[in-house]
């Protein structure tokens, strides 16, 4: 049982008591009109034994006692029993008030008799909790200096940010700390007024750094958009003249389309002309055919004018077949002569086609083997940054590439590469182009951690132009390419902002000046969907001149079906002479 408990539990037996007590008191009073006589808790006698008047001791006659009072006893004994406990340590000053209070409220509240207790100890609670308040309110600011003081705290800043905190939690507003709340306002406001004019100082001296560098900066911004003006000039007039010859090849193309297509209508007619031709004449051989049965009849009968007109006959039937199977003749060479001509003319637009291709392939192989002899020479100029086996292995892996392009290095060749690794270690070769693809490739590839506003210039830097911060080991790279010396490691980087600033202007004078990424939008507003890489002199077809192309294509095969046309069926037509 706990202390506060085991009082609450005699206040509960104690006050009934007191209460009979004081009504028995009351009573005896006013129906005895005793005066100054005051009973005993332990011999108060009960009404029926009260006694009277004649046997009550003369208080002249007698020594008076001495008058006890059992609330107050017993208040005291508690009270003196919380007092040693705090005394001891056995409970704290914020419990021992908390039961103090409890305490008076127990015995002498809300009884007049004992209105001058009461006020005593309700004083007494009142500040020993206000000094309570002003201690644990010091505690706080003491663990805030000496948090400053012992480093956990790392910036005059964050100190009088916290300081400014507490005051206005605890002293704003609290009518027990008016001058402490006056002088921490004072206090934060000079301290603000400091820091305005440490930043203005700091301004004041980066303007006089910038002033002399500003002449050299206008300077050369003028002759960047002088460069840039000669160069959208060169750009627009190399875009004109392309322009003007696509649109003049776009013209002939057009022309040759035309006739391809007036060509494809004359084979078509006379292709129909040639049909109706032979129709007509296998028409004509079987009317002469059925008279030719006709007269047969009447020639075996013995009819001399029937016998005459049959050989009439005949020699016609044997010229009309003649001339169909001349005509049949000379339409098939001249249709195997035109698909001749065709077929060279398509064999011809075939090869200029391979030409080209090969043409393209040809310099894609070359452009990719020269950035993989690039990346070989990077690797070699940075050979001392791997181990043995990183080395071989991405030597090899370049080999393979190069391999698989056509292009075999022998194992010697790279035998004495790696052999001589350690001695060119602090070689350099000329490889800058390798070098400012390595570089765009880490800026545009950054993982370092975004801190908003608190990152540093260089992680802003490429965060803002390329998309994300680098990280530390991508900056340790990047100097390694600049040769930025005094920074061969991360821990070069760690808290050292100056070490950075000289990554960032070597990143400048390097000409990193501009990133950002490509506004697609700009391509939209010019009514267009996107940019296409051309070589020079390719040709480029409008929307309606790939249509009329893609006719002709689809017009080709029917143009080469024509020599394979058959030969008309002329089994039916019998070449039958008299015998």
């Amino acid at each position: 049982e706990s202390y506060e408990d085991a009082l609450i539990r005699a206040a509960k037996f104690v006050f009934p008591l007191s209460k009979i007590v004081s009504e028995l008191e009351t009573s005896i009073d006013t129906k005895l009109n005793l005066k100054g006589y005051t009973p005993s808790l332990s011999k108060t006698p009960s009404l029926s034994k009260t006694p009277s008047l004649s046997k009550t001791p003369s208080l002249s006659k007698k020594k008076k006692k001495k008058e006890t009072d059992p609330i107050k006893e017993a208040f005291e004994k508690e009270y003196n029993l919380l007092k040693y406990h705090l005394n001891k340590q056995i409970i704290t000053e914020e419990k021992y008030y908390d039961a103090l209070e409890a305490l008076n409220k127990k015995y002498y509240a809300n009884k007049k008799k004992y209105l001058d207790e009461f006020r005593r100890y309700d004083v007494e609670v009142f500040k020993g909790r206000q000094k309570l308040e002003e201690e644990f309110i010091k505690s706080k600011f003491d663990d805030l200096s000496h948090s400053f003081a012992m480093g956990d705290i790392k910036t005059e800043e964050a100190y009088q940010k916290e300081r400014w905190r507490l005051a206005k939690k605890y002293y704003k507003n609290n009518k027990n700390y008016l001058d402490e709340w006056k002088k921490a306002q004072e206090e934060w406001y000079k301290w603000n007024l400091e820091q305005a004019e440490e930043a203005a100082k700091k301004q004041e001296k980066i303007a006089e750094n910038l002033k002399d560098k500003y002449a050299d900066l206008i300077g050369d911004i003028a002759d960047e958009i002088k460069k840039e003006k000669d160069d959208v000039l060169d750009s627009l007039d190399e875009s004109h003249k392309r322009t003007i010859k696509n649109l003049e090849e776009q013209k002939d193309n057009y022309k040759e389309i035309v006739k391809t297509q007036l060509d494809l209508l004359d084979a078509k007619k006379k292709q129909n002309d040639y049909e109706k031709s032979i129709a007509k004449q296998t028409k004509e051989i079987s009317k002469i055919e059925s008279r030719r049965l006709e007269l047969e009849k009447a020639a075996k009968s013995g009819d001399r004018t029937a016998i005459a007109e049959l050989a009439k006959l005949d020699e016609e039937l044997s010229k009309k077949k003649e001339d169909l199977l001349d005509k049949q003749s000379d339409h098939e060479y001249d249709l195997q002569k035109e698909s001749l001509n065709n077929a060279l003319d398509l064999n011809d637009k075939l090869m200029d086609a391979k030409i080209d291709a090969e043409k393209l392939r040809f310099e894609t192989q070359k452009s990719n083997i020269e950035k993989l002899y690039d990346k070989e020479i990077e690797l070699i100029n940075k050979a001392a940054q791997y181990t043995k086996e990183e080395f071989s292995k991405a030597l090899d892996e370049i080999a393979t590439q190069l391999a698989s392009g056509g292009i075999t290095q022998s194992p010697s060749y790279l035998g004495s590469i790696k052999q001589a690794q350690s001695g060119i270690a602090n070689t350099k070769i000329d490889a800058s182009t390798s070098n400012r693809s390595a570089i765009l490739s880490i800026l545009r590839n950054g993982t370092g951690k975004d801190y908003g506003e608190d990152a540093s210039a260089l992680a802003a830097y490429t965060r803002d132009n390329y998309g994300a911060p680098i990280s530390k080991a991508q900056a340790v790279q990047v100097a390694k390419l600049l040769n930025v010396s005094g920074i061969n490691s991360v821990s070069d980087l760690t808290g050292n902002d100056k070490n950075k600033n000289k990554i960032l202007e070597a990143l400048r004078k390097a000409g990193f000046s501009k990133g950002g990424y490509v506004d697609a939008s700009m391509i939209k507003r010019t009514g267009e969907d996107g940019l296409a890489l051309v070589r020079h002199g390719e040709p480029i077809l409008t929307v309606e001149q790939g249509k009329l192309f893609k006719e002709l294509v689809n017009n080709i095969k029917p143009l080469n079906n024509l020599v394979k046309l058959s030969t008309p069926n002329i089994s039916n037509i019998t070449n039958k002479t008299n015998s």
